[in-house]
């Protein structure tokens, strides 16, 4: 359903900003849809980072409702940052120059923030979309976890499933926590979100907010080109020097959901579940020596004090290392000390159980990743399975009642998307 304008939402307080470099066949496409929201913002800018393509003149069609600001090339970052300077809005939504706004996001995101004055920030949901040679647009749905506001740090921390396309921010969030890392060739946008997850609160929209763009066009900097087929280790590379900073100055008790840790000293059972969540993240970073000793700190507690199972809490982490949206698989080459301390892990029961639920989601993302024709990427989904497959392992997971609710789930929701994209 669409949102209509607010009266008592003042457009003016909105500034929409674009960076872009060499995406003149797509900027008109995410102009338009961001001038023609049901709740335009007033001001929207444009960050030429130095396009040596038609960039001027797409924005000129817009005539004055668009500002140009040109700059040398020097990456998305620096654009950002001087977008943010030329800001006049209570509110920034910056937004991709190859991906297209529903028509009544920015009403939403709005109207958000200002039924909760105390929110830093209104998110949203978000597609993919690719456009056929025949101009029909074809769309896939994207599955978000479900995370409470509380815990959206930790949650980011695994997976960046927060756009800035679908972002809305007081301008006052920005300018406390700081620029932009110019440093970063990819991944601003989840070093920028996590920021402001661990300083505010945000509210999350339901609903899709933009259409995100699939296509091979390079990324990054004119100094940094990186082609489509290798953008995976760009993030990669960009993620594991943002959670390599977190790992190093957060205490473990940051790695605790809010409701059991930030009062007094961690208990052994705290520790314990703090490490695996560590661990988790580390892994799906690709971050596999970090990620080992995480686990090896919890066989010194499940020793020392006998446990011998897991907790559903427990279980649940170690079976998101390998889920379709880690980079766990991409750079398994690297874990033969994650799979060492694994192997190490005591007593034996504990280590089968968490055997187990390591294995868990491989065989839903070896499913997916062949639904989407993804064939370059089975190989490396099957390489982590029989790497870590055992016959134990094997039996307690197709056994486990929930792995085949899981499992119908999956294939109820494949048939609910072809449907929808076949009407």
């Amino acid at each position: 359903m669409t949102v209509s304008a607010d009266p008592r939402i003042d457009p003016a307080s909105v500034t929409a900003i674009i960076p872009t470099y060499n995406r003149a066949g797509y900027l008109g496409e995410a102009l338009a849809s961001i001038l023609g929201q049901t709740l335009p913002p007033t001001q929207v800018i444009v960050v030429d980072d130095g396009s040596t393509d038609a960039t001027r003149d797409v924005v000129a069609r817009f005539g004055p409702a668009v500002e140009y600001v040109a700059k040398p090339n020097g990456g998305k970052s620096s654009a950002l940052n001087l977008g943010l300077q030329y800001a006049t809005g209570e509110f920034i939504w910056i937004f991709d120059d190859d991906d297209i706004a529903e028509p009544d996001a920015l009403a939403r995101l709005v109207k958000a923030l200002q039924e909760n004055p105390r929110c830093g920030f209104a998110y949203g949901d978000y597609d993919l979309f690719t456009t056929e040679v025949n101009g029909r647009m074809s769309r896939t749905t994207v599955s978000f976890p479900l995370v409470n506001s509380a815990n959206l740090y930790l949650a980011l921390m695994e997976r960046s499933f927060i756009l800035q396309q679908g972002l809305l921010v007081r301008k006052a969030c920005y300018e406390e926590i700081g620029s932009f890392d110019e440093t970063l060739i990819r991944s601003q946008d989840l070093d920028m979100m996590l920021r402001l997850a661990r300083r505010y609160t945000g509210i999350k929209v339901e609903g899709i907010a933009f259409h995100l763009r699939q296509h091979q066009g390079v990324r990054g900097s004119n100094a940094s080109r990186v082609p489509a087929k290798r953008v995976i280790e760009g993030w990669v590379k960009s993620d594991r020097k943002i959670i390599g900073k977190i790992y190093a100055t957060h205490e473990l008790m940051d790695f605790l959901p809010s409701e059991r840790g930030g009062h007094g000293e961690l208990t052994n059972e705290w520790r314990f579940t703090a490490l695996l969540q560590r661990a988790c993240i580390t892994a799906r970073k690709g971050m596999w020596h970090e990620s080992a000793q995480d686990l090896r700190q919890a066989r010194e507690i499940a020793e020392k004090t006998g446990k011998t199972d897991l907790s559903g809490e427990e279980a649940a982490i170690l079976q998101r290392i390998f889920d379709l949206f880690s980079y766990a698989p991409h750079t398994f080459s690297g874990a033969a000390e994650f799979r060492r301390a694994l192997k190490e892990m005591k007593p034996s029961g504990l280590r089968r159980r968490m055997r187990a639920a390591v294995l868990w989601s491989l065989p839903f993302s070896i499913g997916a990743v062949l639904l989407h024709r993804q064939y370059a990427n089975v190989w490396r989904f099957l390489k982590a399975y029989f790497a870590l497959a055992t016959p134990d392992a094997v039996l307690r997971t197709i056994f486990d009642p929930a792995f085949f609710r899981a499992g119908l789930e999956l294939v109820r929701g494949r048939r609910t998307n072809t449907q929808a994209m076949s009407e």
